[in-house]
């Protein structure tokens, strides 16, 4: 090789691994920075620091989250709910979860789009690509896309999802709940908003999230585990555009899902507050009165773990006779 070509050759290998391992350096940091800092990130935390047995155990996502915080919840419960979160990732973490300790009680989410196709293409693949088996989703869901978002996620990082990143970062309404709270003039069109959101396209039951749901269902109770699902409260504005077959009775709803009645307690409280709109931070969330006032509802109908039959609690809370 003439000395010109191999100078050139080895100026630009040289390059060429300056720049892999500065974008090798950014990505690692970008985990590490927010790992530490990230509001999806601090479940971890909650649970390293939960000490005991967990006697109930809430998963979900931001409608779990902000109406059960943990500060409202009694000794032995604890709420691991993320933002944006969808059943292909439930399972797993609830697998992983029963796998390391025993839980008394799990309260999973049945709201009007928890098997929505939109919940599919969950978002933070930066942190969920490190903790969920993405290869084994893939061979579950047929949707191979999930290689190319593990990769994405463990090593392009930082360049991917900008928008959800910055979520995770700034300061907002589902941190300080009751601090954002949309003014009573804009409700209606974040209601219109949210459900153009979650059912304006593809499946209403998605096959996937059903088979997952499913899977988390038969494995808490395998595992001897009481198995609550609960339709969480929306506000009057949202329950007006939610689609008729999303509307059905909370027992028939979720036939759509599970083959057979749902081995579980059946909670449903969407209608629970359509009488006090000040309990709500958005269209389809919580705010810190409502959450108090629903976290009381809800150890009321609980009771104390006991793997109970299912049962039927109708929106307004009154137990079916």
């Amino acid at each position: 090789m003439r000395p010109e070509l191999r100078a050139f050759v080895l100026r630009g290998a040289a390059f060429s691994l300056t720049l892999i391992c500065a974008h090798l350096v950014l990505n690692a940091g970008f985990l590490l920075y927010m790992d530490r800092h990230a509001r999806i990130a601090q479940t971890e935390y909650l649970q390293q620091r939960f000490t005991g047995p967990i006697e109930t155990l809430v998963v979900g996502n931001s409608h779990a989250l902000n109406a059960l915080p943990n500060e409202l919840l009694p000794p032995g419960a604890l709420n691991l709910a993320t933002e944006g979160e969808s059943y292909l990732v439930t399972e797993h973490r609830v697998a992983q979860i029963l796998e390391r300790e025993r839980v008394g009680r799990i309260l999973f989410p049945a709201d009007f789009d928890s098997f929505a196709s939109h919940r599919v293409d969950f978002s933070n693949d930066w942190f969920w690509a490190r903790r969920v088996d993405y290869w084994e989703l893939a061979r579950r869901t047929g949707r191979w896309s999930f290689l190319v978002r593990d990769l994405r996620g463990r090593y392009w990082a930082y360049l991917d999802e900008r928008s959800a990143i910055a979520r995770q970062l700034r300061p907002g309404e589902l941190v300080t709940m009751g601090r954002a709270e949309l003014a009573p003039s804009r409700m209606a069109k974040h209601a219109r908003e949210r459900s153009q959101q979650h059912f304006g396209a593809g499946l209403l039951f998605d096959p996937m999230l059903t088979a997952a749901f499913a899977r988390a269902v038969r494995l808490a109770r395998d595992q001897g585990t009481e198995v609550v699902v609960v339709r969480y409260p929306v506000h009057p504005e949202y329950l007006l555009l939610v689609p008729p077959a999303a509307q059905l009775p909370l027992e028939r709803f979720l036939a759509q899902a599970f083959d057979g009645p749902v081995p579980a307690l059946l909670l449903d409280a969407s209608e629970l507050f359509t009488d006090r709109p000040t309990y709500f931070l958005n269209s389809d969330h919580l705010n810190t009165k409502g959450a108090r006032e629903f976290s009381e509802w809800l150890a009321a109908q609980l009771g104390p773990t006991t793997g109970a039959a299912a049962e039927i609690v109708p929106a307004g809370g009154h137990v079916s006779d």
